[in-house]
């Protein structure tokens, strides 16, 4: 069993975040069978991604201009900007079936200012040969028009029923003014 990514102690989401490759039987690993075992009963976000565009088309996401973290823009605040948000996360396989809701929120880094907050209903479906063991992926792609009230470091919250499964956070800058930053001398 390989996984990659992890979560920090203050819950922010590490890049990259493919956090599940493959599923383990639970043979033979004792106390690592039960630490996969309540791991597999949650919901596990795998990325969060923001974009100039992004959409999900026949379960493929296409995106342009994405993977940044930092907006740099030119205007004065508040400042609005289109972007795209692309979300993966893993739903159990016995969690499957049932509709759930999606909540995505962008917020300032303090918690204060809630900038945009989408609610999405989604249902999967467990094709009768998948075990529902297995975890399911669930993409989501949204287009936003966000109004940024100064410049600083904001958060994407994603939540799944009202139970929050992962963060990630992005800066919001003005562009430094040509000669304003640190000569290095060599």
């Amino acid at each position: 069993m390989e996984r990659r990514g992890k979560h920090s102690r203050s819950g922010w989401l590490l890049p990259p975040c493919v956090a599940m490759i493959g599923y383990c039987d639970g043979e033979s690993l004792g106390g690592r069978e039960r630490a996969w075992n309540r791991h597999q009963k949650k919901f596990q976000l795998d990325w969060v991604m923001l974009a100039d565009a992004a959409q999900i088309v026949n379960g493929k996401l296409y995106v342009l201009g994405g993977g940044w973290d930092t907006l740099v823009v030119s205007s004065p605040f508040p400042v609005n900007q289109p972007c795209g948000l692309a979300i993966a996360f893993r739903i159990p396989g016995a969690g499957t079936n049932p509709r759930k809701t999606a909540r995505i929120q962008v917020v300032d880094q303090e918690g204060t200012s809630t900038i945009a907050t989408a609610d999405v209903q989604f249902q999967v479906g467990r094709p009768p040969e998948v075990d529902d063991v297995l975890p399911q992926r669930v993409q989501l792609a949204a287009g936003l028009h966000l109004s940024f009230p100064k410049a600083g470091t904001y958060v994407v919250i994603v939540s799944v029923d009202n139970a929050e499964i992962g963060r990630s956070r992005f800066r919001v800058v003005h562009p430094q003014p040509a000669g304003s930053g640190e000569r290095l001398n060599a």
